[in-house]
């Protein structure tokens, strides 16, 4: 379902413009306390060298005066953490209901929104692109609908895989970070057809150590699609069962907005058609529907582009579905 860009543009105006002046204010507040958190610690730096004056030539003077230095600097280090964390949390739950919940309903009263709802481990892995392993999966800015007879899911996902033997303070390897949409047509694909954007595959799905790659070897994939726009080929490694179907699959329309989209967005793509769904990932590292913190968001533009975020994908459908060379009867 494709929107007027009048009528959203008048809908940013009447409905969301009005109410970012308040969240402005909360974003601003929490900014405003996690700055005077940063300013106790040059404060009690002062301190500290005040009283190495005293100290300094006492018994274990040095040592109690570092003691305490490192103690207070955890403490300070500690709430600012938590509290910036709490704060960044209040921040997001109030732009999730200011701003992405009207848009949603814009675009479609009957599409589903869930601030804290995201897809599961058997839609990440069904996509054919990542090794099967029992991932973590964090999730949120869940969207779910039915657009022109086409069920589909967006979400933010962040997939981690932990260390099989976890060393001290070891972190769990970063899988994937970015964004997931899935989309389940009435009638299959014919066969399977693999693309992702040669970047992200080399240097972004990998271990923290730098030895592994979480991505299914290539040979899994299929065959090497060779089209005709060089421009795409430098941006994006294809592989398909079926050549033909692949070449129809990927129309020029298709191909152009890929590459637009992961030039404007940063955007770094692994997409699959298989069985009756297209899936596309989108591990730029970032949630494309939540702020920026340290950004305002009271801009016509910012909010324009999370309305895009959503309608592009959902232009993708049309496209397919109107494409009658890549459906089964």
């Amino acid at each position: 379902m494709s929107i007027n860009t009048l009528n959203i543009e008048q809908f940013i105006d009447s409905q969301l413009l009005p109410k970012m002046p308040a969240l402005e204010h909360k974003r601003t507040k929490q900014q405003k306390y996690r700055w005077i958190l940063f300013l106790i610690f040059p404060a009690f730096l002062g301190l500290f060298f005040y009283l190495g004056k005293y100290v300094i030539n006492k018994d274990n003077g040095i040592v109690i005066l570092i003691s305490v230095f490192v103690d207070v600097f955890l403490l300070v280090m500690g709430f600012n953490y938590l509290f910036t964390k709490a704060h960044h949390k209040t921040f997001e739950d109030a732009f999730a209901e200011t701003v992405i919940a009207p848009f949603v309903k814009f675009i479609n009263p009957s599409y589903k929104y869930y601030p804290k709802g995201a897809a599961t481990l058997i839609d990440f892995l069904a996509m054919g692109m990542f090794e099967e392993r029992n991932y973590n999966l964090q999730g949120n800015n869940q969207i779910i609908g039915n657009s022109n007879g086409v069920l589909f899911q967006y979400c933010n996902l962040y997939v981690s895989n932990p260390p099989v033997v976890r060393i001290k303070n070891e972190q769990d390897d970063e899988v994937f970070y970015g964004s997931l949409f899935v989309a389940k047509f009435p009638k299959n694909f014919l066969s399977q057809t693999f693309l992702y954007y040669k970047k992200a595959a080399l240097t972004d799905v990998i271990s923290t150590s730098k030895t592994h790659s979480y991505l299914l070897d290539n040979w899994h994939l299929g065959d090497v699609v060779k089209l005709e726009d060089p421009k795409f080929e430098k941006q994006f490694k294809v592989y398909s069962q079926n050549q033909i179907e692949a070449r129809y699959i990927l129309t020029t329309n298709f191909m152009e907005r890929l590459k637009k989209t992961s030039t404007k967005n940063d955007a770094k793509y692994f997409i699959s058609f298989r069985d009756n769904k297209i899936y596309i990932a989108n591990n730029n590292r970032q949630d494309a529907l939540q702020a920026n913190i340290s950004k305002s968001v009271n801009k016509k533009v910012l909010l324009l582009d999370y309305y895009l975020e959503i309608e592009n994908l959902l232009n993708i459908i049309n496209e397919l579905q109107l494409n009658k060379h890549i459906w089964t009867s």
